[in-house]
């Protein structure tokens, strides 16, 4: 069953953004996550580090909604968090994937139109200028994940959850997706990212976690882990 997320200090909740508790998903016998505890603040930018199959996509999805909890509880901002993804994103909780929740035959502009733009998404990317028109299908992988990180951010929701960035990016996009995100956090917005960039989003985070088979093995400030770098990505074979 799913338990109640209990809070010992008041003010602690006004002040995160994302809780998770106790949280455990399996899929039949096979444990995919195990007594998750994690608190991330408002306007923190955090980094969700592992190998592949440590359980980083099921975290994400389980934020999201996409995933209920076999075990434990979910908040956001300090309140229970909706069953449903559609209304965690009410709630302004905006989630990535890796098909970047994009309509391939919508063009920029009508994709922008699908949400509350509160902000110009081309002050955000402005390389989106000269593609304002064209179907988002015809992009490259780059201009799609700036569409949809525009999107995300134009909107001002409060928290972004975003599932393997930069897979099948060059660096100088990576790079440039990762600054938008900073930018973002230090403007209010909290960021949750998985990426396999280890260094270049330990640069840009504020903290990391480690994630392995299931567990969260370590956590800390990013500087910190970027100082440790080797021993943190050997951890990820361990």
């Amino acid at each position: 069953m799913t338990a109640e997320l209990e809070t010992d200090h008041p003010a602690a909740a006004i002040a995160e953004a994302v809780a998770l508790k106790g949280v455990s998903v399996a899929y039949g016998a096979a444990t995919v996550l195990s007594e998750i505890d994690l608190v991330v603040p408002k306007s923190q930018f955090l980094a969700v580090l592992g190998a592949n199959g440590a359980g980083k996509t099921t975290l994400l999805s389980v934020l999201a909604g996409l995933v209920r909890p076999s075990a434990g509880a979910v908040r956001l901002g300090g309140e229970a968090a909706p069953r449903e993804a559609h209304r965690r994103y009410r709630r302004g909780l905006a989630f990535i994937g890796d098909d970047r929740q994009i309509f391939p035959k919508l063009t920029v502009e009508q994709s922008m139109r699908l949400v509350d733009c509160r902000e110009e998404p081309r002050e955000l990317f402005p390389e989106l200028e000269l593609l304002w028109q064209r179907r988002v299908g015809l992009l490259s992988g780059g201009e799609q994940q700036m569409v949809a990180l525009a999107r995300a951010l134009a909107a001002h929701t409060s928290i972004v959850v975003v599932d393997e960035l930069s897979q099948g990016l060059a660096p100088i996009i990576r790079d440039r997706l990762l600054g938008q995100l900073r930018t973002a956090a230090s403007g209010g917005t909290t960021v949750i990212v998985v990426e396999q960039a280890v260094d270049a989003v330990l640069t840009v985070a504020d903290e990391g976690v480690v994630l392995r088979q299931g567990r969260i093995i370590d956590h800390r400030p990013a500087a910190d882990l970027l100082n440790d770098r080797d021993r943190v990505v050997a951890s990820f074979l361990e």
